[in-house]
């Protein structure tokens, strides 16, 4: 298999991941208090930059439908993100614990529009989890 038919596949499963978990976003209990609740009437475009394969994937909300490209659309995005394959895939799979969500922030960088506390992720039961992540970071990053 050539680089390109393998980065094209590996594109077209993102697309379907990303699809996947923004539809199911869309279909959150709209009483909740979490980051679903971003998605709910957005009317815009979100692009997706893959770091490793040079290449981006563009999401686009608009009347309650969500349409994801590797084509750019007409309206220019108002949230970029940036970062590997992987760690996107995971964090648009909606299933992770929301102490894995806010490592997996710390990878994937908002590069236009949402600002992200990652504190917002958590609830009471895992703010002391954050808390000693958080330190561990600094020890480990030497911050």
């Amino acid at each position: 298999m050539e680089d390109n038919d393998l980065i094209e596949m590996r594109l077209q499963g993102l697309i379907s991941i990303v699809k996947e978990a923004i539809n199911g976003k869309l279909k959150y209990d709209p009483d909740a208090e979490t980051y679903q609740d971003w998605v709910k009437n957005w009317d815009f475009v979100i692009e997706i930059r893959l770091k490793k394969e040079k290449r981006s994937i563009w999401v686009k909300f608009e009347n309650g439908e969500v349409e994801v490209s590797t084509e750019k659309f007409d309206k220019p995005p108002k949230i970029i993100l940036e970062g590997k394959h992987d760690d996107i895939v995971d964090y648009c799979n909606g299933e992770l614990d929301r102490l894995i969500d806010v490592i997996l922030m710390r990878k994937i960088k908002v590069k236009k529009g949402l600002r992200i506390d990652p504190l917002s992720f958590l609830t009471m039961r895992t703010l002391d989890d954050a808390i000693l992540l958080d330190r561990l970071d600094k020890l480990i990053t030497n911050k």
